[in-house]
């Protein structure tokens, strides 16, 4: 229970930080890799993502592709750029 509190915790914070910079990749990278090693999937990641970034735009997308692969959440990055050659196709 104190788990489950404390993470949700972190999501909130790194949310609001997000959403204040969302470039910030020193929370970014973590944020995603906490996700993803408690259980998350990535579309839940996706889901939670979206609430501070715009997956229409390529710049956002990419902030994201390189968070992923840096702390180890490749399947994830490489969905999030299939995501850039569709907009970037379309």
């Amino acid at each position: 229970m104190i788990i489950f509190l404390w993470l949700n915790s972190v999501i909130e914070y790194a949310t609001v930080v997000l959403m204040l910079d969302k470039s910030k990749h020193s929370i970014l990278s973590p944020y995603i890799y906490t996700l993803k090693n408690n259980g998350a999937s990535d579309e839940e990641i996706i889901e939670l993502l979206s609430r501070v970034y715009n997956f229409g735009d390529p710049n956002d997308l990419m902030l994201i592709a390189k968070a992923a692969k840096s702390c180890g959440v490749i399947d994830l990055a490489k969905m999030i750029m299939l995501l850039v050659g569709e907009i970037l196709e379309g």
